[in-house]
Parts: C-alpha cells; structure tokens; sequence
C-alpha cells in the first residue's frame, strides 16, 4: 500500500477567506485578458445585457456572478466549500498553465548552483525504505513496509512539522517522502492538488484516500496505516 501526502502548515479561517478571495481576482483577471486578447476586434458589437441603468457586456456576466454569489458561499456548509475551493484552484492553475504555454506570464530563469537544488523536487526520507527521487507513484515492493507516504510541499523546514514526528513514530510501517512543489503547477495538476496540506493514500498506484487540512486529520491518516 502506498500512499502520497501533500503537506503545509494549516491555514487560519482568516487566510482561507483571503486566499480565496486572491483567487477570485485572478481569475477575474484572466477573464477580462481573454475577453481583450480574442474580442478587442469585435468588443463594439459585443452584444450586451442591460438591468435598469447598467449595461454590461454578455462576457462580464461570470465575473459579476463570482462577486454576487460570494454572499452565498460563505453560507454554505464547509464541505461544499472545500469542493469549490478545489475547483477554483484547479482552474487558476490550469489557467496559469495554459497562458505559459502562449508564452504570458514570467519566464523562468536558468537556476544557477543557489538556487538549483530548491528548484527541483526533492524527496526526504524517514529511515525506513529507500528512497526514489522524481517517481510521480511509488511502487510496492516485498521488502518495503507496506505503506508509502510522500509529502508535497511548499514548505522548506519539513523537520519541523507534526508529519515529522507521527513518521518516526510510524516508520516500522511507513516510508515517508516529502517532494517539493512550490514551483511546479503542472505536477500540482496531474495529482489534483488543490489546497495545502493534503495527503493521498495510494495502494498499488490506486488512489485509495485523501485528506487535507487540519493536524487531527493527519494524526487520524497515520493511525488507520
């Protein structure tokens, strides 16, 4: 059985409303960017939609709806939130993703010899197995503890983390990884992650289990190993 964790420090209420809210707003950017780049030819006979005084153009309508349903998403009972918030992250990131391929957005450097090492995935282990370095799923093996964790993160100090401790504390049955990335969308994408920390269990290259969030959560991951 294998499992693949993603990991980082929890979020407040506070910072999951302000991240959310940063989310909205880019993509509301990219909307508006899209609408120039394809429409700027025929933005005058853009058909439009008029409430009363207001006119707005037919494309503004999902932006304005984003606004004006906000209200309402901060109603609705936090699974249906974390749901939304996945999506909306998996389009920001496959937005990202598809304006690099146009050639938007910052390009990236060639790393030198600093910054090289925090550029690429990196995997760390905890004692008991050994270690594949830029494996996208690791393989079971007969003489390997029958569970897998791999941690993803953003975050530099993994050693100071409770995924830390609880995989010394499991490390007769667990091997732990932890793959870095902070700069790297595309593999973000392909496993599905949306939001940090989050930890998938993996059993023959199967996604049996997923988690993100709260530290009670991933104390309750590691006991049913």
């Amino acid at each position: 059985m294998n499992i693949i964790a993603v990991t980082k420090i929890k979020l407040t209420d506070l910072h999951h409303t302000l991240a959310l809210n940063d989310q909205i707003l880019q993509l509301l950017n990219y909307w508006f960017c899209l609408i120039i780049f394809f429409g700027h030819k025929n933005i005058l006979k853009m058909p439009i939609i008029c409430i009363g005084p207001v006119c707005v153009p037919i494309t503004a309508i999902l932006p304005i709806l984003l606004l004006v349903l906000r209200p309402i998403y901060d109603r609705l009972p936090k699974t249906w939130q974390d749901t939304i918030d996945h999506n909306v992250k998996s389009a920001q990131k496959g937005l990202n993703h598809l304006i690099r391929k146009f050639g938007f957005g910052n390009k990236q450097s060639k790393p030198n010899e600093a910054t090289q090492e925090t550029s690429k995935p990196t995997t760390i282990d905890n004692g008991s197995g050994t270690e594949t370095q830029n494996k996208k799923e690791p393989e079971a093996s007969g003489n390997e503890p029958r569970d897998v964790i791999t941690e993803l993160s953003s975050e530099k100090e993994w050693a100071e983390t409770l995924a830390d401790k609880l995989a010394n504390d499991n490390k007769d049955k667990a091997r732990v990884k932890k793959i870095d990335i902070g700069k790297f969308d595309d593999l973000a994408v392909e496993l599905g992650v949306s939001a940090l920390p989050t930890y998938h269990l993996y059993k023959q290259g199967k996604l049996i289990k997923s988690i993100s969030g709260a530290d009670s959560d991933l104390v309750q991951f590691f006991q049913e190993l």
